[in-house]
């Protein structure tokens, strides 16, 4: 996921500087590394800005990934991720926009620092009024709020999707992770999730107590159409995702690469909030926008 690593490497860069004392009055004050929050995003967005610009020839869209990156026979199967969690092939565009069950759960990992606030920047959503950011595998809700739930915790939320999976690691992270979300690094403080050092040059790193945390209940519905009994609405997604998920069916590598070069790229932007997908196939190649609103309670049937 070109993205993914485009932000990894920056953070790197970033963290990897020593923080040069300023002498004031012959006395030396460090600057605050988390101050250096709000440049690592500007960094992020604006690279990600120039190489999308790069990439095609809307600059009013964004693209989502980069389907020609695909290597070797990945539309026949691959190991995933360094895993070896073989998959069967490329997901189809529909699959990689199911809308998700109402309330589903997994584990939960976490963003690095500054990236979940620079991804909401990109996709042009506000996360004033809501508790954080955070990722689900599937693009379609891209904009919802969820609310998540930790085992022996209280409800949390909202908070807003703004990030989604590429076609190539929803199955492996659904079915080899178990993911159901991604929080972002203000939220996984909350949780105790990572701590703070300092390095020999004086420069804060990031450290992860836990990278995981188990049982994550989803919901796109707020915590008040729920009765004390969560197990009767929760969804197993994984056989959920099984039992619908379709893949690219090409004759070889040439056919497959020949798709990828001759559709265009899955497309987004935002308009006064509401994302917009133009995907390959679908609605005659015009741009279409999901549901996001909050479903109502009465869609519950309680068993």
């Amino acid at each position: 996921m070109y993205k993914k690593f485009l932000i990894f490497a920056l953070l790197v860069m970033v963290a990897c500087q020593p923080i040069a004392p300023i002498d004031i009055n012959e006395s030396k004050i460090v600057v605050d590394p988390t101050e250096q929050i709000s440049i690592v995003e500007e960094m992020i967005v604006e690279e990600i800005i120039v190489q999308e610009e790069k990439d095609h020839s809307m600059p009013a869209f964004q693209t989502l990934d980069k389907a020609t990156s695909l290597i070797g026979d990945e539309y026949a199967g691959y190991f995933w991720g360094g895993e070896n969690f073989w998959i069967p092939g490329i997901i189809t565009y529909e699959s990689q926009f199911m809308e998700f069950p109402l309330v589903f759960s997994g584990y939960a990992l976490p963003y690095d620092i500054g990236v979940m606030e620079a991804t909401a920047k990109w996709r042009g959503l506000s996360l004033n009024d809501v508790v954080d950011g955070v990722a689900l595998p599937m693009c379609s809700q891209v904009g919802s709020l969820v609310w998540l739930k930790r085992p022996y915790h209280s409800w949390e939320g909202p908070f807003k999707v703004v990030d989604c999976g590429q076609a190539n690691d929803i199955y492996g992270q659904l079915l080899s992770r178990n993911e159901a979300v991604e929080i972002g690094y203000k939220t996984a403080e909350k949780w105790g999730m990572p701590y703070r050092w300092e390095d020999f040059s004086g420069t804060m790193q990031t450290g992860w107590y836990q990278r995981m945390v188990a049982d994550v209940i989803v919901s796109f519905l707020p915590p008040e159409c729920f009765s004390e009994n969560m197990d009767t609405y929760i969804t197993d997604i994984n056989q959920w995702f099984l039992d619908r998920v379709r893949f690219q069916e090409f004759s070889g590598s040439f056919e497959a690469r020949k798709f990828y070069e001759d559709n265009p790229n899955i497309l987004y932007k935002n308009i006064g909030g509401q994302p917009y997908w133009r995907i390959p196939g679908f609605n005659d190649g015009q741009s279409i926008a999901f549901d996001i609103t909050i479903p109502e309670c009465s869609v519950l049937v309680d068993d």
